[in-house]
């Protein structure tokens, strides 16, 4: 199902500083900014930084995180996620922490599998989603209502 909004026309005070950023928040507004070409995540309210940037591991070039401006719809404290890989086997990874989907079955989520430096070598990514220290994610999660702005971008 295809839902279209209707474009309008209504005054926006904008945040100082918002306009030389890529989302141009209203001063207080909380948003998520994921800059994939440096792999970092930033958290504002307006155009104030409040937390970040964080390291983040984004999508594989295969399977690659979205770009666009989107808004968290869902959470989930921990949540057993499950998928298809790439050659179209099947992944299972249990007690995901810290779940917020900002499109479809793209989330910013923590990865208890973060330690691993690995995971920043090239070559090295997700299944599309933002995956973050748990440490990180935690604070996201209960920083950001349904609701908040993520804006994914180069």
């Amino acid at each position: 199902k295809t839902a279209v909004d209707k474009a309008n026309n209504e005054d926006k005070t904008v945040a100082d500083g918002a306009e030389k950023l890529v989302y141009w928040a209203t001063p207080d507004e909380k948003w998520i900014d994921i800059n994939l070409s440096s792999r970092e995540m930033t958290a504002y309210e307006g155009a104030e930084p409040v937390r970040g940037p964080i390291k983040v591991i984004i999508g594989y070039p295969n399977t690659p995180t979205v770009t666009g401006q989107y808004k968290v719809y869902l959470k989930y404290p921990v949540q057993t996620m499950r998928g298809l890989n790439p050659d179209g086997s099947r992944y299972v990874a249990p007690g995901v922490p810290s779940v917020l989907y900002f499109t479809g079955s793209y989330a910013i989520h923590g990865s208890p599998w973060w330690s691993s430096g690995q995971y920043f070598e090239e070559g090295h990514g997700s299944h599309g989603c933002v995956n973050t220290p748990p440490t990180d994610a935690a604070w996201i999660y209960n920083w950001a209502p349904i609701g908040t702005v993520v804006v994914s971008h180069q």
